[in-house]
């Protein structure tokens, strides 16, 4: 009987992780309905450029953050209206060379199902 318990718990663990997804990409756009961000063609390789864009639904209970200012440090929260001015200000910015917010994306499900969870910010220094 435990064995038959702890099969089904291992099988719903794996197979929760494996429609999770999380990506680490440019952010270009943050709309109400979607998060358009481009991600490298080999996520291994870190030399190439973030040349695959990526557009995945926004879900109703997404979560934006700007990152740490330490690696002891939490992310702090933002509003989706405060994250969409991040991404703007970034992408209009002339002085970057690149357009747009580094950022860690999380979602669920997968293909047309995939949603966006949760938007870790990385906007580097500001003066």
């Amino acid at each position: 009987m435990f064995r038959h318990t702890l099969a089904a718990f291992l099988t719903l663990a794996v197979g929760s992780l494996a429609v999770a997804g999380s990506h680490v990409g440019l952010v270009t756009k943050v709309s109400d309905d979607e998060v358009t961000f481009r991600v490298r063609k080999k996520p291994d390789d870190k030399k190439s450029d973030f040349t695959e864009e990526m557009k995945v639904k926004v879900g109703k209970d997404v979560k934006f953050y700007t990152g740490p200012a330490s690696k002891d440090a939490e992310p702090t929260a933002l509003s989706l209206d405060d994250a969409k001015k991040a991404v703007e200000a970034a992408v209009g910015n002339e002085k970057r060379a690149i357009k747009g917010v580094l950022a860690r994306i999380e979602t669920k499900g997968e293909g047309k199902a995939e949603e966006v969870t949760r938007v870790v910010l990385f906007p580097g220094k500001r003066k």
